[in-house]
């Protein structure tokens, strides 16, 4: 699905925090397409192709882009903290986070 693919859209000040520091975690089954350990129905699928190194530049991209997005969301969670903390009401609130991984 294209649209899951959306890159995440981090704040101008931490849009590049971690433009130099990482690429996506890579296990040792990273971009593997070894015969007999993938099942034929996958092994035949179209949709089955080895990782080039655009998609992996644009995979790397896509988790700094994530990465970048939480300092934003640790931003905000600041804020609010901090408006409880201002009213007083800081020891006695409970902060809940929850995420429906996105909407369609």
């Amino acid at each position: 699905d294209e649209d899951a693919l959306r890159p995440p859209c981090p704040t101008a000040r931490n849009r590049h925090a971690f433009d130099h520091l990482f690429a996506m975690p890579h296990v040792p089954s990273y971009n593997r397409s070894t015969v007999g350990t993938i099942p034929p129905h996958i092994q035949t699928s179209r949709r089955f192709q080895p990782v080039d190194a655009q998609l992996e530049a644009a995979h790397d991209e896509m988790y700094r882009m994530r990465s970048a997005s939480m300092l934003d969301m640790d931003d905000m969670l600041r804020t609010v903290l901090d408006g409880l903390d201002a009213l007083g009401v800081a020891a006695s609130t409970y902060v809940f986070y929850t995420s429906d991984n996105g909407y369609r």
